[in-house]
């Protein structure tokens, strides 16, 4: 029992973070950018599945998305986690913040 209880978390982070589909918590400078960024993750081989505005930032002057991803381009299935993703796409001048959900 103790070490199902010790092994399983890393196992199932090691999944997760290795997994086609995630989902990202993202905060544009300007809506307008909305269509940069589709087209960004397009050209790296990523798939948007569903994009949903959130409407609680709606007057703060970001906006901000929720938006699930599915990765089809198997150089990036094979040799980039989530995290390295996620940290190439933070590199973008019109990205306020992004995180994975």
């Amino acid at each position: 029992m103790l070490l199902c209880l010790s092994k399983l978390p890393s196992l199932e982070f090691y999944l997760k973070n290795r997994s086609n589909h995630f989902e990202i918590h993202l905060e544009l400078k300007n809506s307008l950018n909305l269509q940069n960024f589709v087209t960004t993750i397009r050209k790296l081989g990523l798939i948007i599945d569903a994009i949903e505005m959130n409407p609680a930032y709606a007057n703060s002057g970001l906006s901000v998305y929720s938006i699930a991803i599915t990765i089809s381009n198997e150089e990036l299935k094979k040799y980039k986690t989530h995290k390295e993703i996620i940290e190439a796409l933070r590199t973008l001048d019109y990205i306020y913040h992004i995180e994975e959900i």
